[in-house]
């Protein structure tokens, strides 16, 4: 079924690209790590993606949803990679000087379409479940198929989790001494542990 759906979904995308490249306004001023995009690689050359001041943040599904309608429904895929960028790289600041208004507009939108941890705690929650099952499932895979490096990575990101967690509920104002102390014992970290 996921073949079907692939091979149905590429024409409408290469269309949506087709009509964006064909557009007046295709070369309407962009914020500067959008412009690197946009411009044209003599003899196919390779151009590696601008580099963000930020960490990359996975789209939820209202922002999916919105993105998805102003590609459909608009048929504009300049604004809707606007979006995308504000949507996955939220420090990222996006300029009147750099942009349309209603590209701006969207930004706002798009953006508060993700509530942080303490407006919706189950969502975020949800977000960071996903983001482990992604990383570890390919590992447990590995390990199943009898390699050694899926047991030494799936041990490496639990030693990361373990310690990003009490880090985070130290600063939450609970005691987690005791916590790092059997970590540290545990991973073999004597004499690491504060």
């Amino acid at each position: 079924m996921a073949a079907s759906r692939s091979t149905h979904d590429q024409p409408m995308f290469m269309t949506w690209c087709q009509r964006a490249a064909e557009r007046p306004d295709r070369d309407k001023v962009r914020a500067p790590h959008q412009q690197a995009l946009h411009q044209p690689t003599p003899d196919l050359d390779y151009t590696p993606a601008p580099e963000y001041p930020s960490l990359y943040t996975p789209l939820n599904k209202d922002q999916l949803d919105m993105i998805r309608r102003v590609l459909i429904n608009e048929d504009d895929a300049l604004h809707a990679a606007v979006l995308l960028d504000a949507a996955s790289y939220p420090e990222v600041v996006h300029s009147a000087q750099d942009n349309t208004e209603e590209d701006l507009e969207g930004v706002t939108t798009i953006r508060a379409l993700r509530q942080p941890a303490y407006a919706d705690l189950e969502a975020a929650l949800r977000r960071i479940n996903r983001a482990v099952d992604s990383e570890t499932e390919p590992c447990h895979q590995r390990r199943w198929e009898g390699h050694d490096d899926g047991t030494t990575a799936l041990r490496a990101l639990g030693l990361q989790l373990l310690e990003l967690g009490f880090t985070v509920a130290d600063a939450s104002g609970l005691d987690c001494a005791e916590v790092e102390s059997a970590v540290s014992r545990v991973y073999g970290l004597s004499g690491q542990a504060s």
